[in-house]
């Protein structure tokens, strides 16, 4: 999935997991964006690889063993679109985190690791969520590279994103 649709996607989906959980309708709109704006981290691994990959031979290679080390342990959609990660960051949040910002920074940090492994369980690549175990889930199958696909996806992140404030403030 494209890092708007996890954006759109995100902001429509988070304000209804905030909205159960019983925060404040102003709590739930900046926890939402903060989600959102988080949703594409797990994509980082491959921002990190094309940076490497336009460096100049020189900087290249004296960047190489960092280079190797993330293309080697952070392969994409392994360790960083795991639910292993979130679980961590929640249950170290629920055992000892006192302060309430930062609790409520972890949560929506979760959810944001969290709802882009599912979405980008809706494409054709489907994610290994359970990584190191090679359990792959996908619910759909949307082609990450089509225009149709992604212009589906938008629409159908659009209509979520409006269903939250038709609910609430209708």
């Amino acid at each position: 999935m494209l890092k708007r649709n996890h954006f759109l996607w995100t902001l429509g989906i988070s304000p209804w997991i905030f909205h159960y959980l019983n925060y404040e309708l102003e709590l739930i709109f900046a926890l939402s964006i903060i989600t959102a704006f988080l949703s594409s981290l797990p994509d980082l691994d491959q921002k990190i690889v094309k940076y490497f990959k336009k460096l100049n031979y020189k900087s290249f290679f004296l960047t190489y063993p960092i280079y190797l080390l993330i293309k080697l342990i952070f392969k994409h959609r392994t360790i960083t679109h795991s639910l292993f990660i979130p679980t961590v960051i929640l249950i170290l949040n629920y055992s000892n985190i006192e302060n309430i910002f930062i609790s409520h920074f972890l949560i929506s940090l979760s959810l944001a690791l969290i709802l882009h492994i599912l979405e980008d369980a809706m494409t054709i690549a489907g994610v290994k969520a359970f990584w190191p175990i090679p359990i792959k889930i996908r619910f759909a199958s949307f082609k990450t590279a089509s225009n149709f696909d992604n212009n589906i996806l938008h629409i159908l992140g659009l209509l979520i994103l409006i269903s939250f404030p038709s609910y609430y403030f209708l």
